[in-house]
């Protein structure tokens, strides 16, 4: 056999190897985002409402709250076919906001408490279901909502407590309480199929809670699983069980610990990579278990906002494809395909926007995003040998391998 039949050989079964491979699910990291700002009404001549948003759904609909300066907050709707539309609330609430919007367009809301106590609601397009609250109590906050409509977030008593306690609604309300560890609890996100997750047990300063799911009565308590750690909540949950949020580390420094970001797979928590920053809060992921929150700076201000992809932070910021003067100031969701809903502010004089970022994923073989698949990628793959993830684990296999390598000789040119 002469070298360049045995080569021509050796790439043919690459080739072939590599094709049994094509319906493996890829989750790289994207090479950058497309921008869409969500305008407010106008509240004046020469101003503009301002945005808050909290949510998106699968088609890249996102909802939130609009606020004129001196006004009260009042839900919105924005989709890329139909733009900007305000929201009714129910009858006799006078403000509110979206917090979740389900993938046929049903809207989860909750009044905001400025002139009554709050409660949560559902809206279908038609009518309103109130949620109220439950015995005992005289508020209840909505969270998030799953495709089923059933809905999670607390409820308690704002003068005579409890504080705040989790709640689960399909209908009527269900308090989480028997189930959960004694204390406070607060839930802020449910699964597709009803997993519900977020604190329990707190009773105390510096904070002592711990992160739950919640599985048909069965909790699972995340505890206090760092080096550290005084408390942990969870900010969100997928259908696997696998979940991300935040913990507390303990310090010499007032006030007595430091924030920081984990992802729990369902076996083990791992502490989110932050870098120099003196922590990171992790608030959304999706199945591919992309996870979006934010660096911390100098207690107690932000940092900026990151997507981790496979526990290494990408900043967003610098990956985002507009000329306009636009800073980020919060991520918040995050769907299936990878968009984001944040929070925005353009310069000089603002407003407050929203902003939704739509990933542009890198072409197969192109490690480095310069839509070529040329050495450059070869020795992309090569220098990153057997990393666990990242730019150069084209097949998000969790490591970067001959496969990697077969993927960017296939894709040469």
């Amino acid at each position: 056999m002469t070298d360049v039949f045995r080569a021509k050989a050796i790439f043919g079964l690459m080739v072939v190897f590599f094709g049994l491979l094509a319906d493996v699910a890829q989750a790289v990291p994207p090479c950058r985002y497309t921008v869409e700002t969500i305008i407010g009404p106008p509240c004046g001549p020469n101003d503009n409402a301002h945005i808050r948003v909290r949510a998106i759904n699968e088609a890249g609909h996102v909802v939130g709250a609009y606020e004129c300066p001196g006004g009260q907050p009042r839900p919105f709707r924005w989709s890329p076919a139909g733009g900007f539309e305000a929201l009714p609330l129910p009858p006799g609430y006078p403000n509110g906001e979206a917090m979740d919007i389900a993938d046929d367009g049903v809207i989860l809301g909750t009044t905001a408490p400025v002139t009554s106590p709050s409660t949560g609601y559902l809206w279908d397009g038609q009518s309103f279901q109130v949620f109220g609250t439950l015995p005992g109590g005289n508020f209840s906050d909505a969270a998030a909502m799953n495709n089923n409509h059933v809905a999670t977030g607390f409820w308690g008593h704002s003068g005579t407590g409890p504080g705040r306690v989790a709640f689960r609604w399909d209908g009527t309300m269900q308090d989480l309480t028997p189930d959960l560890v004694p204390g406070q609890s607060r839930a802020y996100d449910i699964s597709e199929n009803g997993l519900i997750t977020g604190y329990m047990g707190a009773s105390a300063f510096p904070p002592n809670y711990r992160a739950f799911i919640w599985n048909k009565g069965q909790v699972t308590d995340l505890g206090l699983r760092l080096p550290g750690a005084l408390a942990s909540e969870s900010r969100a949950v997928t259908n696997k069980g696998e979940a991300c949020g935040i913990w507390h580390q303990k310090t010499d420094s007032a006030p007595g610990y430091r924030v920081r970001g984990f992802h729990w797979d369902g076996k083990v928590m791992t502490d989110l990579f932050s870098g120099l920053n003196p922590g990171a809060i992790a608030l959304d992921m999706n199945a591919s278990n992309q996870i979006i929150g934010h660096f911390l700076g100098p207690f107690p201000q932000g940092g900026p906002p990151v997507v981790w992809d496979d526990h290494r932070p990408y900043p967003l910021q610098s990956l985002m494809d507009t000329a306009l003067p636009l800073s980020l100031q919060a991520v918040l969701a995050i769907n299936g395909p990878g968009q984001i809903a944040c929070n925005g502010f353009v310069y000089p004089a603002g407003p407050d926007v929203g902003v939704l970022l739509t990933p542009i994923w890198p072409a197969a073989g192109d490690t480095n995003c310069d839509e070529v698949v040329n050495v450059d990628d070869l020795l992309g793959v090569i220098n990153h040998w057997a990393d666990d993830g990242g730019r150069e684990d084209m097949n998000d296999d969790g490591v970067v391998n001959a496969l990697d390598l077969i993927d960017v000789i296939v894709n040469w040119g």
